[in-house]
């Protein structure tokens, strides 16, 4: 069985080749189609991403990737957009590289550290920078972009619905 080809299509634009891409071989497809399911499956569809990057093609893919689990999906180019789209929309969990122009991931999590209903919001690290030790506060999990997308969608699940509040 196959992959639906937008979930082929997305898959193939966040590896970075059009041609050879580890993310296409037919076990990873069948794991991410199985993810995917399994996600949409689960997830409420009231539940808000936050995708911050500035990599036009990663933004596009990883969105598609994400609309497809069921997430709504926000975006911004850099950290100082992220904050004001967190400031101006109810979002559920952040995915956040580190480096960006404007305001790269660091100066992004240092102004969310400062407020606390902003602070309340999971963030997911989808970035080539190195793990550091320890996690930031406020990052329940750093994911290399290298990685397979699925690892973005089992961190993602594995976050569950938003706190209280929210």
């Amino acid at each position: 069985m196959r992959s639906p080809p937008r979930v082929r299509t997305a898959l193939r634009d966040l590896s970075g080749s059009r041609t050879e891409s580890k993310l296409l071989d037919s076990s990873r497809i069948g794991r991410a189609r199985r993810l995917v399911d399994l996600v949409s499956s689960r997830v409420d569809s009231r539940l808000t991403v936050l995708l911050v990057d500035d990599h036009e093609g990663v933004r596009r893919s990883l969105r598609e990737v994400l609309e497809l689990s069921g997430y709504r999906v926000e975006i911004a180019e850099h950290g100082l957009q992220g904050i004001e789209q967190l400031r101006r929309v109810e979002v559920h969990i952040v995915i956040l590289d580190m480096d960006m122009p404007v305001m790269d991931g660091r100066g992004f999590l240092a102004t969310v550290a400062l407020d606390a209903r902003l602070a309340r919001v999971p963030v997911v690290v989808y970035s080539a920078s190195p793990l550091p030790a320890p996690l930031p506060a406020g990052v329940r999990a750093w994911i290399w972009k290298g990685s397979d997308v699925c690892d973005v969608l089992s961190a993602l699940a594995r976050l569950g619905p938003p706190p209280a509040g929210k």
